[in-house]
């Protein structure tokens, strides 16, 4: 089960002493941690971009376009939490309860990260349990594309803002 692999990976060592290189990428990183979607009518990615943007709508901000490089990048992101040991790192960060660590850990993890070129600026939520976001982030109206992707384990949005 998650929750008990993610507390054996969190006794084995911080996220931040199994890195071994930080590069530098135009990257701002937000990691949100709740839990999975209990809406089933919002499983599938075209249901949670719609979503979103319905929302946005409502606030009078403007719709996300999908761009297709930022969904290459957020479609390697959920590659990379399934397949390889970057998973385990996420599975660390699962049961910090304090959101400032929470967010200094993502933070560096996000700056290993290599976000695409056509992006000048990318906000990412690796929604665990759950399809709500930082409602902040969600209503900046900045943003100008989007993308969902869905995994076994994450819903992964990335928001993009072109150069």
């Amino acid at each position: 089960n998650i929750k008990s692999l993610a507390q054996k990976q969190a006794k084995q060592g911080s996220v931040l002493s199994q890195i071994n290189t930080i590069k530098n990428y135009y990257l701002t990183f937000f990691f949100n941690i709740i839990g999975y979607p209990t809406d089933k009518k919002m499983t599938t990615e075209k249901e949670l971009i719609d979503e979103i943007n319905l929302y946005r709508v409502r606030l009078d901000l403007p719709l996300l376009s999908q761009d297709d490089a930022l969904c290459s990048f957020t479609e390697s992101q959920v590659n990379e939490l399934e397949t390889t040991t970057y998973s385990k790192h996420f599975e660390s960060i699962r049961v910090v309860n304090d959101k400032s660590i929470m967010m200094k850990k993502a933070v560096e993890l996000a700056q290993t990260f290599d976000a695409p070129v056509s992006a000048s600026q990318i906000v990412s939520f690796y929604w665990i349990y759950s399809h709500q976001p930082y409602q902040s982030i969600l209503e900046d109206p900045q943003w100008d594309s989007g993308c969902v992707k869905v995994s076994r384990a994450n819903i992964i949005t990335i928001f993009g803002k072109k150069n």
